[in-house]
């Protein structure tokens, strides 16, 4: 998905292991810590699903954010 707007320009991408130099000088605040985990740890914890999809937000090809989708199956 790409959008740009007043040039800037905005892309999800899903997470590959490019990545990890952004993502580890990715800080959060103390306030956001208790909400949270540092990102590499998120994204490497062996107890997420294998269904998980990490995906970036990145502005002119710097990250800006991140969020995970998880997929289940239908009961």
């Amino acid at each position: 998905m790409l959008s740009k707007t007043a040039h800037s320009f905005v892309q999800l991408v899903e997470y590959t292991h490019t990545y990890d130099e952004q993502l580890s000088n990715y800080h959060f605040s103390k306030e956001q810590l208790q909400f949270t985990s540092l990102l590499l740890d998120k994204i490497n914890n062996p107890n997420v699903s294998n269904t998980t999809k990490h995906i970036l937000i990145l502005e002119n090809r710097i990250m800006v954010g991140y969020f995970a989708l998880r997929w289940r199956k239908a009961v």
